[in-house]
């Protein structure tokens, strides 16, 4: 289910607008609410579990669209990214027709019928075993870091505010091609930072900063960073929308490393020093 808010004047009661290609479009009027599924974890001591809640979605008065796809539960991966795409085409045609009709995406996700719940997340969920952090452990992180961000120039700066801005939104996706597109984005920001040769700039900035004895092209090649850029052309030039199951590990891995790549590099930005993630690809 996708739910839009309209600038529209709100109707007596739901009207359904049509049905294409399995989605079927409503015209809902607020305030109504949708149920989901939603993952809850249990922190102990080094442990981890997950259990499965209930959440209640409330929308507020006004007049909302919603697209409704009816998908297989055991079919979800590739189905539910398809449905995404198209609920996106969908509303694009109504951007052409109607400009600031549409206003905004609220929500959008597996719902629950009344008695049958599934947990269907866009991607993987990533579970991770319980840290003890002291809180004297935090603010000190908090001060030194925080001194850093002071010391820097002002350039590098905005470069690292950007940069962090689509690190954190790759972080925060589910959508993999969306991860991927997003951090690549983040070292355009940094440390290309206008160069439209972003491998070459990755490339010497690494050469610099943390492999000088490594040839430069031995790190773009240990790096896959020529197969990463022509990824992203995929994505941004041929339309690619998801990953094929045949691509699947060699997808993962280029998402993996130009994730390391992308936090190694914010990191050094940040006036922090190199954590030797990187090592796996460059010095095996």
């Amino acid at each position: 289910m996708s739910v839009y808010r309209l600038a529209q004047s709100s109707l007596p009661k739901a009207t359904e607008l049509c049905k294409f290609d399995g989605a079927n479009l409503i015209l809902m009027p607020g305030p109504f609410g949708l149920v989901r599924s939603v993952p809850i974890y249990h922190y102990g001591s080094g442990s981890v579990a997950m259990t499965m809640g209930i959440e209640q979605v409330p929308f507020p008065q006004g007049m909302f669209l919603l697209i409704q796809h009816d998908l297989v539960p055991l079919g979800f991966g590739q189905e539910q990214a398809q449905a995404r795409i198209q609920n996106s085409e969908l509303i694009a045609l109504l951007d052409l027709e109607f400009s600031g009709f549409v206003v905004e995406k609220l929500f959008e996700g597996a719902v629950s019928r009344p008695g049958h719940f599934t947990l269907a997340p866009e991607g993987p969920m990533k579970v991770a075993t319980s840290r003890s952090i002291s809180v004297d452990q935090l603010k000190l992180a908090l001060s030194a870091g925080t001194d850093r961000l002071l010391s820097l120039h002002t350039h590098d700066r905005q470069r690292l505010r950007l940069m962090s801005r689509w690190y954190r939104r790759a972080k925060e996706t589910l959508n993999r091609v969306d991860q991927f597109l997003f951090l690549y984005v983040a070292i355009e920001v940094f440390p290309a930072s206008g160069r439209t040769d972003v491998p070459g700039a990755v490339r010497d900035y690494l050469a610099q900063h943390v492999f000088p004895s490594t040839p430069p092209f031995e790190i773009k090649e240990r790096l896959m960073l020529g197969p990463i850029a022509g990824f992203r052309a995929e994505i941004v030039h041929d339309g690619k929308s998801s990953v094929a199951s045949s691509e699947e590990k060699d997808f993962s891995e280029k998402l993996q490393c130009l994730e390391v790549i992308a936090r190694e590099c914010m990191s050094l930005l940040a006036g922090r020093p190199y954590s030797g993630s990187l090592d796996q690809w460059v010095c095996p």
